[in-house]
């Protein structure tokens, strides 16, 4: 237990993990403690999966130290505290979404069932796993990973699939369900409003290393350039305040870190500014620059 009173659930300690000659991991050091609620977040290739499996145990690293709990990620004991849901999940087409339930929850002794309330499941209990929509699917295979109650859960894009409205819904119970100050969850998404829907904390990887983690409020805070937006007739305007200057049909925008003092100058300097608006950093801006994401 650390000075906060939180208890260390999943600690890596400069691991590294090859495949060949592709270093998935270097040097790779992180932990989550019980309350958390962390975002993870980087481009395709850039760990995540990697990470994710060596927490589950389901790889072994090369080097480092690995802690899940109080032993190793190998141990039973350690596993059956673990919720995980992995980014594909195929179950037998041929069943019946209760039959896949029921034999998942018959690992526990005590299953945390009120998850098939909150994620609507028992109205496709009668389906066939092979008639269900993408975003159904995921709804099942989300439940299956919670059934256990895990103290801590690892889900890999956990609404892959869903409608807008399912997403929503989805991370309402999430959010519900993490609420509880034993419980963390390591998520990951391409989805920038689900980590601020749900994390606490982000951590951004790229090729292996961690690039910045960190609130969402400090990465933006760090990372991210405000833009004032204002209308102006002006032909030819100079901000000491703004690193960048755009314009189009008489509408500017001009960017810079402290939004308070690039709005001054915009007062001061252009009289006939009209319409000012500050517009706050995009996470998705600020991943896409960390990772030279250019899309």
């Amino acid at each position: 237990m650390d000075q906060s009173g939180r208890l260390p659930y999943l600690c890596f300690s400069n691991v590294f993990k090859s495949y060949g000659r592709h270093q998935a991991l270097r040097n790779f050091s992180f932990k989550i403690k019980s309350g958390e609620r962390v975002a993870l977040l980087g481009i395709n290739g850039a760990g995540k999966s990697t990470l994710v499996n060596l927490a589950t145990g389901l790889r072994h690293h090369d080097r480092g130290t690995i802690q899940l709990f109080d032993g190793s990620p190998q141990q039973r004991k350690q596993r059956r505290q673990l919720g995980y849901l992995a980014q594909e999940v195929q179950y037998p087409v041929f069943l019946k979404v209760h039959e896949v339930i029921e034999t998942i929850a018959s690992h526990f002794p005590k299953p945390f069932l009120t998850v098939l309330d909150q994620l609507d499941i028992h109205s496709l209990m009668d389906k066939k796993i092979g008639g269900l929509s993408g975003g159904q699917h995921r709804r099942v295979a989300l439940a299956c990973s919670l059934l256990g109650e895990p103290r801590l859960a690892l889900l890999d894009e956990p609404t892959g699939g869903m409608d807008i409205a399912m997403r929503n819904q989805t991370f309402d119970v999430l959010r519900e369900y993490f609420s509880k100050e034993e419980r963390s969850v390591l998520f990951s998404t391409h989805h920038m409003d689900e980590v601020d829907k749900l994390a606490d904390r982000v951590i951004v990887i790229h090729e292996g290393e961690i690039v910045t983690e960190g609130s969402v409020a400090d990465i933006k805070e760090t990372y991210g350039l405000r833009a004032v937006l204002f209308e102006s007739r002006q032909k030819d305007i100079q901000l000491f305040e703004a690193r960048n200057l755009k314009c189009r049909d008489h509408s500017w925008r001009a960017y810079g870190t402290d939004s308070d003092r690039l709005l001054r100058e915009v007062i001061a300097k252009v009289p006939d500014a009209s319409g000012l608006r500050v517009l706050e950093p995009s996470l998705e801006d600020i991943f896409m620059t960390l990772t030279g994401n250019p899309s």
